[in-house]
């Protein structure tokens, strides 16, 4: 359930990119005006993608169509066009209801798997692609691995490259709330983007201090992986300060995007104008 997943991201109310890029599907400006969200690719190989990332799982007490009706139009109308899913945040079926509603080529998906072998990630995928009513996912990582567990994740990760080259996974990545295990992802030459948890208060990191996640962030930044952040809010305690909380994230020049958990149009319009705000060009 989504209230024992530790990478619930709080809603409100609780690389030197160039000037264009290619996501893999088109040729995107980046820079664009036309965007309402400025938008950057993840690391060296990752796609191009808005750097507010819609993260879903605060809109599971929707129906799949309404649920898919704000998600279409986050891209539509302030073009938030990288969606966070995972099958713990039981989001899949508004995911997918709103791919249908914008068309799946314009929109990144990120979902996760907990799989430690390469069977159990195969069935997983296999599951998740259902659910999303797709043939591929943009992003998929290894979710929440913890310190000392990336070598029980080895099956997993080779499901997933091989996947990768199939085409049912565009890029590898692995999210974590450790420190040490996103120092220890930097290393790995598979991982694509990573994910990691970051706030003013320091909350939400486990084996580590906040001071100990940033050096792993800038750590990852610099070995050409994408990175993005949750628990910009922590579990919803730094909400009554949220342009601080914001300021706070989007000062760090090694953070590519940030997903926030989001359940309406005007919680969208509040986090996009505090981003555009206060967020600087990473580097």
């Amino acid at each position: 359930m989504v209230e024992d997943d530790p990478f619930v991201i709080p809603c409100n109310c609780v690389g030197n990119p160039s000037s264009t890029a290619s996501c893999g599907r088109e040729s995107i400006d980046v820079n664009s005006e036309h965007s309402s969200t400025p938008r950057i690719r993840l690391g060296n190989t990752g796609p191009v993608v808005s750097r507010l990332i819609f993260g879903t799982e605060h809109i599971i007490d929707l129906s799949p169509e309404e649920g898919g009706s704000i998600l279409a139009e986050a891209w539509e109308e302030f073009s938030v066009d990288h969606w966070d899913t995972a099958p713990a945040y039981e989001s899949h079926p508004q995911v997918a209801a709103g791919l249908r509603q914008v068309g799946r080529e314009h929109v990144t998906i990120t979902s996760k798997t907990t799989a430690k072998s390469y069977e159990a990630a195969e069935r997983e995928m296999g599951q998740t692609l259902s659910e999303l009513d797709t043939e591929y996912v943009d992003i998929i990582f290894l979710h929440n691995v913890p310190t000392g567990d990336l070598a029980n994740r080895a099956g997993a990760l080779k499901y997933l490259c091989e996947a990768r080259q199939s085409g049912l996974v565009r890029h590898v990545g692995l999210s974590s709330h450790s420190p040490r295990l996103l120092q220890e992802a930097a290393s790995e030459e598979q991982i694509e983007i990573v994910c990691g948890t970051l706030n003013r208060d320091g909350s939400r990191i486990d084996d580590g201090s906040r001071e100990d996640m940033l050096e792993a962030l800038r750590l990852c930044f610099s070995r050409g992986k994408g990175v993005y952040v949750i628990k910009i809010l922590g579990r919803g305690e730094l909400v009554y300060d949220l342009e601080g909380a914001l300021e706070y994230v989007c000062r760090q020049p090694f953070i590519h995007a940030f997903n926030i958990g989001m359940r309406n149009r005007d919680e969208i319009a509040e986090n996009l104008a505090l981003l555009k705000k206060h967020m600087i060009q990473p580097g």
